[in-house]
This record gives C-alpha cells, sequence and structure tokens, in this order.
C-alpha cells in the first residue's frame, strides 16, 4: 500500500507542476527572428526614418554592462564622437546581446549621457560578422561619410 501512496503522490505533484506551467504567460521577444524572415525595403526605410543616427562601429567590451563603439562610417545623424558607449541592461530581456566585432546601428536617439541605450531586439542593428543573420544597411542612394571624404579629397588634387 505505501508505494502506491507515494506514487500518487508523486503524481499529483507532476499534474500540479504542469498546470502550473500552462496557466504563465510567455512574453518572448519574438521580433527578432520574424525581422529576419519578413525583411523588406518598407522595413528598413521605417528603421530609417526612425533612427536619428545610422552608423557602422566597432564593438569593443568595456565591463560586464558596457561596450565602446569605434564609429567609422556615419550613414545618418551628422557628426558622432570617435567612441561612443554602448549600454545593455545586464538582465535577459527584449534586447540584442552585443557582441564584439563589426555592427550597424540603428539608433532612435543618444540617451542623456550621450550613449547608445540599450538596443531593442525589434531594432535593425545587427552584427555584421555573423553570415548567418540579415544584414541591413542603408539604401545604396545615400552616400557614406568617408566616400564623400575621400571624392573631397580627390577633388583638391585634381
Amino acid at each position: 500500500m505505501k508505494p502506491r501512496r507515494h506514487l500518487h503522490k508523486s503524481l499529483g505533484c507532476v499534474f500540479l507542476v504542469v498546470w502550473l506551467l500552462q496557466t504563465f504567460t510567455c512574453y518572448a521577444c519574438e521580433c527578432q527572428f520574424s525581422r529576419l524572415r519578413n525583411w523588406s525595403p518598407e522595413l528598413l526605410q521605417k528603421s530609417l526614418d526612425q533612427s536619428a543616427h545610422v552608423f557602422v562601429g566597432q564593438v569593443r567590451p568595456h565591463d560586464n554592462r558596457t561596450f565602446q563603439v569605434a564609429v567609422l562610417d556615419v550613414f545618418k545623424g551628422g557628426s558622432l564622437p570617435d567612441t561612443l558607449v554602448a549600454e545593455q541592461s545586464g538582465v535577459f530581456g527584449c534586447e540584442k546581446l552585443i557582441s564584439p566585432g563589426l555592427w550597424i546601428f540603428y539608433v532612435p536617439q543618444l540617451n542623456e549621457k550621450g550613449h547608445i541605450p540599450v538596443i531593442d531586439a525589434c531594432n535593425m542593428s545587427s552584427g555584421l560578422m555573423q553570415p548567418h543573420l540579415a544584414v541591413t544597411l542603408p539604401a545604396s542612394s545615400r552616400t557614406m561619410d568617408s566616400t564623400k571624404i575621400r571624392l573631397f579629397v580627390e577633388r583638391q588634387q585634381s
């Protein structure tokens, strides 16, 4: 009789756990992957329009909640400092996990400290060192600052 009572108790616990798991609501950051599946020029244009700054930068680790970003080329937003600080919350949420390497950043606005705020997972910013992810560069009709500078220097030398 004792083994049967133990079995009933164990099954009761299992059913309780299953029932509790079914009642929890899951808030997942689904746009992280749907952005890649549903990529379109319109989505990119919307992201460009909503971003105050669009640039390519080299990400270097700084500490466990920030990264230094060496600004390499600016597509939108005028002049930026040579180095910016990018923030991460340090807890898993609906944010992009920034890893060292080359990135394109779509930044709606720098925060009050002049830092790149925590980047939402739905943001079009992405690492350029990961070939399995979509590369989301601005439209080719825009001329990069480095190209403008090179053309200016060439015209001055002619």
